[in-house]
């Protein structure tokens, strides 16, 4: 994503056949851009809680080797405004911003994980690059639906 939030510097700096946690990356931590900052996060001062979706079924998900699954739009058969691509998550899963992280599994969450950084629901991204509010009454089993690309059910934004 940086190159596209104008930080080619940032990103050229990282050396992406090293660890996350290697020396020279470790030094980039304190360089974290202000946009991987929820407005309202009380995490340390180098981690987001913008985290991905994972699992076998979200977009950023991974087989049972461990290996990134590439998306293409295509395999969204949810359709991009019904999949939930990434969610702000609350403090408690707050994630240092250089670190590949597994993301949010749609088999295995809980929906109060990701309160506390808005009254009442929570913020996430959609596919489409569209951006939604959802409400802390989402049955989790609506919220599984949005996670996964390709479950087969489409949910209505007046279903959240």
């Amino acid at each position: 994503i940086l190159p596209f939030i104008e930080q080619n510097n940032l990103y050229d700096m990282y050396r992406m056949d090293e660890p996350w946690d290697s020396e020279h990356n470790l030094q980039i931590l304190d360089k974290m851009p202000a946009v991987y900052r929820s407005p309202n996060s009380q995490a340390g001062a180098n981690e987001t809680t913008y985290l991905v979706i994972g699992g076998r079924n979200g977009i950023f998900g991974k087989d049972e080797a461990g290996n990134a699954i590439e998306t293409n739009f295509g395999q969204i058969t949810d359709g991009s405004s019904n999949t939930i691509m990434i969610v702000d998550a609350g403090d408690d899963l707050a994630v240092p911003w250089t670190k590949p992280d597994e993301g949010i599994d749609p088999d295995d969450f809980a929906i109060w994980d990701f309160m506390g950084q808005f009254p009442g629901g929570f913020i996430v991204g959609m596919a489409d690059g569209s951006v939604r509010f959802v409400g802390e009454s989402i049955s989790k089993v609506v919220l599984k639906n949005l996670f996964q690309k390709n479950d087969g059910s489409v949910v209505s934004p007046d279903d959240y």
